[in-house]
């Protein structure tokens, strides 16, 4: 089955920085988002460094442990009920990462 996202909900910036963090739950927002099915991560083609998105607090900035690699410009989606599961960290530095909530139609 083919899911087609209809709008984009509200859209949010967090930093990733090279110690481990869980994803904030608070970046789903409350403006009607409640609907979302997915959310976006992107890192923005700015960024210096990969961030490593992984759904287990043992994320290394190297990916040894496993996890999605994140160069930047790129994006990956998650399902929305397992978003705040998931640990973020930056290579090196601060870098930025954007989510967006989707509503499936």
């Amino acid at each position: 089955m083919f899911l087609q996202f209809s709008k984009e909900g509200k859209m949010s910036r967090i930093q990733a920085t090279t110690t481990a963090s869980l994803l904030p739950a608070s970046g789903l927002g409350t403006d009607g988002s409640k609907n979302a099915s997915k959310v976006i991560l992107q890192a923005p083609t700015t960024n210096t460094a990969s961030i490593w998105v992984k759904n287990e607090a043992d994320v290394v900035f190297d990916g040894s442990t496993g996890g999605h690699e994140l160069p930047p410009g790129s994006n990956i989606i998650l399902p929305i009920s397992d978003y705040a599961r998931y640990w973020i960290i930056a290579a090196s530095g601060t870098q930025n990462i954007q989510l967006t909530n989707l509503a499936g139609t």
